[in-house]
């Protein structure tokens, strides 16, 4: 059986978007544990109107790890440019990005619904790529 290297993202910085909870807080935390800096994306807020993203962050910190929040809406091109921009001025550099989208149910679909997960890549990874 392979070892698994608990820490095999050290030095690595990572922007996990969705990652306010469920399945990307999920992933936020694994990263941090596995040594990563993360940059905890969410829109999202609690019953209390506290922001999920600086919650993560808080947590992941709280445990030793390194991490930043960010409440940038990245389906927008600005959003992500600032989300992107706020890894790098932190950490001076990014090498992951893991997009976790949340989608909510619709009652009636229609083809710019159906783009919105294809467009959302795209506005966070125009402002990585070269």
């Amino acid at each position: 059986m392979a070892s698994f290297d608990k820490k095999r993202l050290v030095g690595k910085v990572a922007i996990i978007t969705g990652s306010g909870r469920g399945i990307g807080r999920c992933e936020a935390l694994l990263m941090a544990q596995q040594g990563a800096k993360v940059v905890v994306s969410d829109i999202g807020t609690d019953t209390n109107g506290t922001s999920t993203a600086r919650k993560v962050a808080e947590e992941i910190r709280v445990a030793g790890g390194d991490a930043i929040s960010s409440t940038e809406n990245v389906a927008s091109l600005e959003g992500a440019q600032r989300t992107v921009e706020a890894a790098v001025q932190s950490y001076g550099r990014l090498d992951l990005l893991l997009i976790t989208l949340a989608c909510e149910p619709v009652i009636q679909s229609t083809s710019s619904q159906k783009n919105n997960g294809i467009w959302y890549s795209i506005a966070i990874s125009k402002h990585r790529l070269p």
